[in-house]
């Protein structure tokens, strides 16, 4: 998948199935060449990393404590 390919697909996801709830998807490209992806709720500003949702205790596939959120704005 080219580049422009996935923007635009991360673009429409992110149209289609998070705004209408009042969220969006940030792609944050760290330089160690991995991509994180977060939702961000608009009216908070709290953004859930989707990676440490999942994988962030214990190697557990779901967190006991629920979704975990970087509050910067």
């Amino acid at each position: 998948m080219t580049q422009e390919a996935l923007d635009a697909e991360v673009a429409r996801i992110a149209r289609e199935k998070l705004q209408p709830y009042g969220c969006d998807l940030a792609v944050l490209r760290m330089a160690d060449g991995l991509t994180r992806f977060l939702i961000e709720v608009q009216s908070t500003g709290k953004r859930y990393d989707l990676i440490k949702s999942f994988f962030h205790r214990d190697d557990k596939l779901i967190p006991e404590g629920g979704l975990t959120y970087d509050s910067r704005p």
